[in-house]
């Protein structure tokens, strides 16, 4: 097992702190923990595979994976068997808010900040740069979180808008949420989400008034009775359409068709 650890002097600095650094190539199956730090700690893994338990939560890690303990937490990490994973970590103390990445995940990609995590192993062990150094190279990597969020937006709001776009071509045929989730590789819980964070509404209840917007306009224009629309625009069932139809515009298909 080969492996290089800094000595990191606790400085006490403000905002940031660097309180640890390292690099290991771990042996099969081989495990760290439960332990807890009064810092966080972040991994990188250069290669390999492992898992991380916290609490009740089991991780499986990566290549070009990070994965990060916080202040507090009970931990658990072991190598895989058969393809044990290489990482480097640095710890460190935050008097600062910290990039959301790190808020609202414990693992995630992060190949665009593999540079930075690689310069590490180039860092002598010089005792009177080596703190300095090490809090530049984390203001560095919080820089780069700053943008994996920013294209994990962008990459979720071009998924709500080709589902959006889907909804609105295909509304007339035999769709599903969970149908369009699937064609877009994504979790359909994680697709209503974004869905609903994008529009306001959740992609069900958007395609449903999509739905019955389009059949209120074939209404309007009295060329097809209501049951020819119902199956024009993607009701099956005619009495699940009267039904969704008077909840919308408070009167059956018929009704309206008179109104107008």
């Amino acid at each position: 097992m080969e492996e290089k650890n800094f000595f990191v002097a606790n400085k006490n600095y403000h905002d940031i702190n660097p309180r640890d650094c390292g690099y290991q190539a771990c042996a099969p199956s081989h495990a760290y923990g439960p332990a807890v730090r009064d810092y966080y700690l972040l991994h990188f893994v250069l290669s390999g595979t492992g898992k991380l338990i916290k609490g009740e939560t089991e991780y499986i890690i990566n290549e070009n994976q990070c994965f990060l303990i916080r202040p507090g937490e009970t931990t658990y990490y072991q190598a895989d068997e058969k393809h044990p994973w290489k990482y480097i970590w640095i710890g460190f103390n935050a008097e600062v808010d910290l990039p959301k990445v790190l808020n609202e995940n414990d693992v995630f990609d992060a190949l665009m900040c593999k540079h930075v995590f690689l310069s590490l192993l180039q860092i002598g062990n010089d005792f009177t740069q080596l703190e300095p150094i090490l809090c530049s190279r984390i203001w560095e990597l919080f820089t780069l979180f700053l943008t994996i969020e920013s294209s994990r937006i962008d990459n979720e709001n071009a998924i709500v808008e080709k589902a959006k776009n889907y909804i609105e071509n295909e509304y007339m045929n035999d769709i599903s949420i969970e149908k369009i989730a699937n064609m877009l590789y994504v979790d359909r819980t994680y697709f209503s989400k974004s869905f609903k964070l994008r529009f306001g509404i959740s992609p069900k209840d958007y395609l449903s008034a999509f739905r019955l917007e389009k059949a209120a306009t074939l209404l309007t224009e009295q060329k097809y009775n209501s049951y020819q629309i119902s199956q024009m625009t993607g009701y099956n069932d005619y009495c699940n359409f009267s039904k969704m139809f008077k909840r919308m515009y408070g009167v059956s298909p018929s009704k309206y068709t008179s109104k107008k």
